[in-house]
């Protein structure tokens, strides 16, 4: 990407304000920049900063500045406002939650993050970030899992149990195979026991339940934002 930065940097004008910035004091207001450069702009003037919003006015604002976005740091999520007209959520499922746990994922694991949202998203509130360590756990070759209690704990996060996963947020008990589909991730994943041991990890296509790749470990964070304690 230094193609796209280093122009930019032979700027008096963007130096100063690139100064300015990370000066940290205060507001910084640009005026004269289009809109298909707002992107480009933006991801130029906050490199080298570990955590990066960006705010606009609307749903589809953000979603048209994260697929522009994307293009300069595929490190970069949409963090919608949350749904309170009924039959929205009902059309579009449990995606809104899926993707504000995607970004509360990023930051729960102190990755560099560029999150893009709204006014609206900016103003809900979330349950403390630590809570959400809390409730995740990790599954590796190593791990030992009774199948009572992760079916428990599973549910307790928020996860369905059904007899086949096929969206996010689901689990399935099929006698020493477990398969559940992580709220954060693109694909399920089964878990083949042998007893209480891990005999195998990987994940696979929800459709056709080819396997994908073996994997070395899973994190299964929440299915919903708010977590319900006895």
């Amino acid at each position: 990407m230094k193609a796209f930065v280093e122009p930019l940097n032979q700027l008096n004008e963007f130096l100063e304000i690139k100064k300015q910035a990370e000066k940290n004091k205060g507001v910084i207001q640009l005026t004269g920049c289009i809109d298909s450069q707002k992107a480009h702009i933006s991801y130029c003037l906050s490199d080298g900063f570990f955590y990066k919003i960006i705010v606009t006015f609307s749903d589809a604002k953000a979603k048209e500045l994260y697929e522009e976005y994307g293009f300069f740091n595929s490190h970069c999520y949409y963090y919608p406002a949350k749904d309170l007209i009924f039959y929205n959520a009902d059309i579009h499922g449990n995606l809104i939650t899926k993707q504000r746990m995607e970004c509360i994922r990023e930051i729960a694991e102190h990755k560099p993050v560029t999150i893009i949202t709204t006014i609206d998203g900016l103003m809900d509130l979330v349950v403390p970030i630590p809570m959400y360590r809390k409730y995740s756990f990790t599954i590796t070759a190593e791990s030992l899992i009774k199948i009572e209690e992760i079916s428990k704990t599973l549910q307790l996060m928020g996860y369905e149990k059904n007899y086949q996963v096929e969206t996010a947020g689901q689990f399935s008990v099929r006698g020493g195979i477990i398969d559940i589909f992580p709220l954060t991730e693109e694909n399920p994943v089964r878990i083949e026991l042998w007893d209480e041991e891990i005999d195998s990890i990987r994940s696979f296509d929800a459709e056709n339940q080819r396997a994908i790749e073996n994997l070395e470990k899973v994190v299964i964070y929440p299915a919903r934002e708010i977590i319900l304690e006895k």
